[in-house]
């Protein structure tokens, strides 16, 4: 390395260190202070927009959605995704962004509104926080190879792995050979995983503050490295047979519960209802803020963003097809690590390669981190709005004894067999639990506590009605939809299996059931333990537990006195 070149490096470590610093001095200023800290706000709708934005837009976008078409038949997989985007994410989400920003509180405060399900919300915060220990194990790898670790020069042809994917599985991972074997700690991995969490913390020693500003960067570069790749894929031979086999349905696919099931889930898991990291944004928001207008542009821009990847993806996998000489879907045998495969091969093909590459993996990096950032406050938000007196002014505290923890529960992810556990974590948690704990919610809110109430309160934020559609939506669609969702991912379930085919031994399952389990049982835990807290006979506590208590009401507090009256029974009338 040159002299300039080191002078700049040592330039840029300079700045990085002073605004570290910096940033930790005011933190821990503002924490040693003993005056109570007002729950925080966004300062700008737009912060709040690219924040959902990247909390949305993530690798289910990136890497699983391409990676689901691909499994189930192409264009097939669209129908599904898009039908239970409408009928289900849509209003679920409005019923999110509602009652979280009129309260200004997150999942673990804002149940309430009915003390009975206020295990929904302890089930969400322990989901986000499981997601946030594998999910940022994904961006350490993104993390490595953008830090130009990728030096493999293997080549591609028939009848071999591609150079990409022997890189993945053989360098990167050196993975073993099942998951009873985890092997050692991979050592550069684990230096990528740290890093990757003291980048979080970073961002987040200053709450909202601070990540909203750097989502304007990490939520829009995405789309701006995403629209280059695909200009360049186009262009390849054989990108025409992947847009076909991408575009074109294969309607005997449409009769597999597979099929439904994995849309049902990718969309749930995509848009972030029932994991309460929507929950916890909301809460920042202006009492008066357009959540109407919000729960259309969401979801609609992350399922317009799914599909602009699949079509970047399987535009290379008709690439790789061509040049492979074999036919599409036998292209791949890697599972969700497609993304190793498929971007890689084709950035090979690209002038300065290595630079491309460089910045598409920092681009999966920072998409990572948008959405770990959310997984995170989630969790901190809870801590803080159940106990605000003690912990709010102590907020940088509490935000590093999480980044701690959850680091060290990752690191199990970073052995040799790592990838297995990552790939456990994300087939029970993100299907079973999230689907359970989102019906529950629609449950709660919208029959016991009432979806007239619930228009009543958005109203008020409005200062109009809501459109009528909303309530029959909300109502009966959106729970049915759920519910729905719920029981075919239960019938379609199956045992996680190797790229061979051959099933993961049957601990995993047990593992896998009590990973599951660990977001259920909150809220049958917390409903008994509401309804023992009560006094008089049975019917009057179960009445008691389900009206909001005396702390429910508006956030802003020139509203106080139009809020609904709380001693009335909610239970609606269907």
């Amino acid at each position: 390395m040159g002299g300039s070149e080191t002078d700049s490096f040592s330039l840029l470590l300079f700045f990085i260190s002073h605004y570290a610093l910096s940033v930790c001095a005011d933190a821990y200023i503002s924490t040693m202070s003993n005056k109570q800290v007002k729950r925080e706000n966004w300062g700008k709708w737009t912060e709040f927009f690219f924040s959902v934005l990247g909390s949305m837009v993530g690798l289910a976008n990136i890497w699983r959605f391409p990676y689901l078409c691909y499994k189930n038949g192409g264009g097939a997989f669209l129908i599904p995704f898009f039908f239970f985007l409408f009928i289900a994410a849509v209003p679920l989400l409005f019923v999110e962004l509602s009652y979280s920003q009129y309260s200004n509180l997150g999942p673990g405060k804002v149940w309430i509104l009915c003390p009975l399900f206020k295990g929904i919300g302890y089930g969400m915060v322990i989901l986000s926080s499981i997601i946030s220990i594998f999910y940022t194990n994904d961006n350490r790898t993104y993390l490595q190879q953008s830090l130009g670790f990728n030096n493999s020069n293997s080549s591609f042809h028939r009848h071999a792995i591609s150079a990409s994917e022997q890189f993945w599985k053989h360098h990167v991972l050196e993975i073993t050979s099942g998951a009873s074997n985890m092997g050692s700690i991979r050592y550069p991995l684990l230096l990528c995983l740290a890093i990757s969490w003291i980048f979080v913390f970073l961002c987040l020693i200053k709450g909202i503050k601070s990540s909203g500003k750097v989502v304007y960067v990490a939520a829009t570069l995405p789309y701006l490295l995403l629209t280059i790749l695909l200009g360049r894929a186009v262009t390849l031979p054989g990108s025409k047979d992947g847009l076909l086999y991408y575009m074109l349905p294969k309607w005997e696919k449409l009769k597999e519960f597979s099929v439904w099931k994995d849309g049902a889930v990718q969309i749930f898991y995509s848009a972030g209802v029932g994991v309460g990291g929507i929950s916890t944004l909301a809460s920042y928001n202006n009492f008066n803020n357009n959540c109407q207008r919000d729960a259309f542009i969401f979801p609609l821009i992350d399922g317009l963003t799914s599909w602009f990847a699949g079509l970047t993806t399987f535009c290379i996998l008709g690439y790789m097809a061509h040049i492979s000489n074999t036919d599409i879907s036998n292209v791949v045998t890697q599972g969700p690590g497609v993304a190793f495969v498929v971007y890689p091969e084709a950035l090979s093909t690209l002038p300065f390669a290595q630079l491309w590459s460089s910045l598409f993996f920092l681009m999966l990096f920072m998409v990572g981190m948008d959405s770990q950032f959310v997984h995170v406050q989630t969790l901190v938000t809870a801590l803080t709005d159940i106990f605000p007196n003690q912990l709010r002014n102590r907020k940088m505290l509490i935000t590093a004894i999480t980044c701690v923890i959850t680091f060290l529960l990752g690191i199990p992810c970073v052995t040799q067999g790592g990838v297995y556990i990552v790939q456990i974590l994300d087939w029970y948690c993100a299907s079973l639990s999230l689907l359970f704990l989102a019906f529950m919610e629609a449950c709660g809110v919208c029959y016991i506590y009432g979806v007239s109430r619930l228009f009543d309160d958005i109203t008020l934020m409005l200062g109009y009605k809501p459109l009528a559609i909303w309530k029959p939506l909300c109502k009966y669609v959106a729970p049915v939809s759920a519910f729905a969702c719920w029981i075919i991912t239960l019938i379609g379930h199956s045992s996680l299996k190797y790229d061979s085919g051959e099933p993961f031994p049957i601990w995993v399952s047990y593992f896998g059931g009590v990973i599951a389990l660990l977001s259920i049982i909150p809220f049958p835990v917390a409903a008994i333990k509401e309804l023992l807290s009560l006094p008089g006979p049975f019917l009057k506590r179960l009445k008691t537990s389900v009206k909001p208590t005396s702390e429910w009401g508006p956030a802003l507090k020139k509203y106080q006195q139009c809020k609904n009256d709380i001693n009335m029974l909610t239970i609606e009338e269907t």
